[in-house]
């Protein structure tokens, strides 16, 4: 009985360290497996925030892209009424917005990849419109007037998109604020004329749409 005592207390204590070791298994995998997939999601998520942020880049080379526009826009301008010269115009190079290279954005949330994807499509569209309203009416001036709302409209537009992207991956404040100033200063001017005189004014859509809501004028009565 003794012996048969023993043997079971035996292997009740084997039996014992299995499950205990199991268990400890067990529990150990468990933990590496959480501790591999936090460290893979960290990972993932620091790659994600450099796509982020290369989008990010993109916009501000547009924005300053824009700001170096406008002034070139400005000389050929002042030149034309000084002189009656059209040659530095003539000589600007096609504007345009993209992404290049362009980010894989399947692999970012649709909200945002519809946000992006939407914006150099407007701008397009605008270019568009300005370039119908030279074909009909607008003369060289007017045309590059309203390339200037364009580009002043966009370029704030780019940046504020850009400076959200930097606030929600912490990457810092982009310096641009005498970019930014520089745009505002164009609208705040178109702003100003079409409160004066609404009529007198040549406006694109989104501006028109934009001043019209703030300063909305009243209804003519036949």
């Amino acid at each position: 009985m003794a012996i048969e005592a023993a043997n079971a207390s035996w292997l009740t204590l084997v039996t014992s360290s299995a499950v205990v070791s199991a268990i400890v298994n067990v529990g150990w995998n468990a933990w590496s497996k959480r501790v591999d997939r936090k460290r893979e999601d960290a990972k993932e998520a620091k790659r994600i925030g450099h796509v982020y942020l290369d989008i990010a880049l993109q916009l501000e080379g547009f924005v300053k892209r824009c700001d170096a526009r406008l002034y070139d826009i400005d000389r050929g301008l002042a030149e034309m009424a000084a002189e009656h010269n059209q040659s530095y115009l003539s000589e600007l190079k096609p504007f345009g917005m993209s992404f290049d290279p362009e980010p894989n954005w399947s692999e970012l949330p649709i909200r945002f990849v519809a946000k992006m994807k939407v914006l150099p499509d407007q701008y397009a569209s605008t270019k568009a419109w300005i370039g119908e309203q030279w074909e009909y009416w607008a003369d060289l001036d007017d045309a590059y007037r309203l390339e200037e709302q364009s580009i002043a409209y966009y370029g704030l537009k780019a940046a504020e998109i850009a400076a959200e992207i930097r606030r929600d991956i912490d990457a810092g404040i982009a310096d641009n604020a005498k970019l930014l100033e520089h745009f505002r200063s164009e609208i705040e001017q178109c702003m100003e004329a079409f409160r004066v005189h609404p009529k007198d004014i040549a406006l694109i859509p989104e501006l028109e749409a934009e001043f019209t809501a703030k300063f909305p004028q009243p209804r003519e009565i036949a």
